[in-house]
């Protein structure tokens, strides 16, 4: 009894520190998780242009209820989508166009309901993760770029715009260097 009283503060002590030491690092890791999920560039091009159709279908649902209009709002998404497509230019309008036209109805249900783009976004992107990999291009300007604060995947495309290989790159800081030797090949925009 005397043993099993003396040893018993000592065990529980222990399995304090050892919970304590296991919350801080569920905590660490949930902290890392949300900041990784929370990327400002995940779904950018479709957060974009469904934005804009929601904006525009904002309008256009106001201006039916001032005329007293009958709105069905989906179908009313569905066709400010097709028009949104039908009038891009620029490569990642379209492309994000691409994978949205085939779903447009799982677009324009949780839009009628007023749900924000950002949200719609996020829903689609588990139906196609691919929607949300496409990203705007990274703007380049001659001798200003620091190439270090950019992705590898950033720099990849840097260079393959500028039809360059770095076949034997493996560090960002070799894909750094390329890019700033080939930087006299940027293509100026018209």
């Amino acid at each position: 009894s005397l043993l099993t009283s003396s040893v018993a503060p000592v065990a529980r002590s222990r399995t304090m520190r050892l919970a304590a030491v296991l919350m801080a690092v569920v905590a660490g890791l949930a902290a890392v998780t949300g900041a990784a999920a929370a990327d400002p560039k995940d779904c950018e091009v479709c957060n974009r242009i469904l934005t804009k159709v929601y904006d525009d279908f904002k309008l256009a649902e106001k201006g039916a209820k001032a005329n007293g209009d009958k709105f069905n709002a989906m179908d009313k998404i569905e066709s400010l989508v097709e028009d949104y497509c039908k009038r891009a230019t620029s490569q990642t309008d379209k492309k994000v166009c691409y994978y949205i036209l085939p779903i447009k109805r799982k677009v324009s249900t949780p839009m009628s309901n007023h749900a924000p783009p950002d949200r719609v976004c996020k829903k689609l992107k588990k139906e196609s993760p691919e929607l949300c990999a496409v990203r705007e291009a990274v703007k380049i300007e001659k001798g200003k770029t620091d190439y270090g604060t950019l992705k590898i995947r950033d720099l990849k495309k840097i260079l393959a715009d500028r039809g360059v290989s770095c076949s034997n790159c493996l560090e960002k800081a070799e894909f750094v260097k390329r890019c700033q030797e080939t930087e006299d090949l940027e293509r100026d925009e018209l």
